[in-house]
């Protein structure tokens, strides 16, 4: 009894994959995977009357879907329609093309920037709240740099989010000021998160309105399923039940592996691991962060800084801690990833890794 397909390509060229066959003319699918791949006109006998084929030539490329291991989803959502500062070279610039966005956008409660990089600009110096209050005095403003690992602030921000000149530092983090003690307006490393649980605290429908236009661009180059890296810097990014629900509505068009917090309860993780454990979306690992960046001096270098040698840095989270959440993460068949970016952050990491193995034993993936 033959097997018939729901769709037939024909005529393209093929990559199945390293050390496969790729002189193939077609691909037969049922149900979504591959029921045969042939060449000449074998293809024929896959197909019934409502069968479609999808005709292609052989300058058309088919391949298997990537899988993105490591993207902050809602993170670069944002990216498609928020102002991008990736072009800009000078903090004065990066302010008037703020000012521009804002006007272009009357109804945003929050203005929200990306990818400005003071390490690229004629001045290589970090922003200050004052530049952007000359443009924007009454509306906050949330601007993160390309590291992902600071923000930019202006002064109605700090004040919408509760910040002073007398509000403590994070664990973590810095509210950077000058010499006199005032907040300048920028929030570095866990400091961001001062800012971001408010100004990047959306509901569920814009959510899904800011993931579907990452959704869209990501299918279009291919890309099938990815790992949401959600934790991010004293906050998490990305509501599990907005891709729950568009999981439910059929509007994802990626497979998500969501990463939960690390540092959380692992009772509370494991009970969301068995709630959203679907075919599109499911949480699949947890995250955490050991350093920063070695722009801010927040990489933990096994060597000193040049131009910062007395400086030593300390991990971004309470090693103990991590250590005995990576155990339990171990027992329970939870996978965990942790932001590494200086030599010293990856010993650190290894050693934790190799604790949990020495105890436990490795695990089957």
């Amino acid at each position: 009894m033959i097997n018939y397909a729901d769709t037939i390509i024909h005529g393209a060229s093929f990559f199945p994959g390293l050390d496969l066959p790729e002189d193939y003319d077609y691909m037969a699918l049922k149900d979504s995977r591959i029921l045969s791949m042939g060449k000449g006109q074998c293809w024929k006998e896959y197909r019934k009357p409502d069968t479609q084929v999808l005709e292609f030539t052989k300058e058309q490329l088919v391949v298997p879907g990537f899988h993105d291991s490591h993207l902050h989803l809602l993170m670069s959502a944002l990216n498609y329609h928020y102002v991008d500062l990736f072009n800009v070279r000078s903090e004065e610039e990066a302010a008037a093309s703020v000012a521009k966005f804002a006007e272009d956008h009357p109804d945003d409660d929050w203005i929200i920037g990306l990818n400005w990089y003071h390490i690229d600009w004629d001045r290589k110096e970090l922003p200050t709240k004052k530049s952007l209050d000359a443009y924007l005095p009454d509306r906050p403003v949330f601007l993160i740099n390309t590291e992902v690992h600071g923000a930019w602030v202006n002064s109605k921000a700090l004040e919408v989010c509760g910040i002073d000149d007398s509000t403590p530092d994070p664990e973590s983090g810095e509210i950077v000021r000058d010499e006199n003690g005032e907040a300048t307006g920028y929030l570095n490393e866990t400091a961001m998160g001062l800012g971001a649980v408010v100004a990047l605290t959306f509901d569920i429908a814009k959510e899904k309105e800011l993931v579907s236009l990452a959704l869209e661009r990501y299918a279009s180059f291919g890309v099938t399923s990815i790992q949401d890296l959600r934790p991010e810097l004293g906050y998490d990014l990305g509501q599990y039940e907005t891709y729950y629900q568009m999981a439910q509505e059929d509007k994802l068009k990626v497979r998500i592996h969501s990463a939960a917090n690390l540092m959380d309860p692992m009772d509370e993780v494991i009970a969301q691991r068995e709630k959203y454990n679907g075919d599109l979306f499911q949480i699949a690992l947890l995250k955490q962060y050991m350093d920063g960046v070695p722009t801010t001096h927040t990489a933990m270098s096994l060597e000193p800084y040049v131009d910062a040698p007395d400086l030593k840095v300390e991990p971004l989270g309470d090693i103990e801690k991590m250590k005995k959440q990576i155990e339990r993460a171990h027992r329970n068949g939870l996978s965990v990833k942790v932001h590494c970016c200086g030599d010293g952050a990856v010993h650190q990491t290894l050693d934790l890794y190799e604790n949990v193995i020495e105890k436990y034993g490795q695990t089957a993936s």
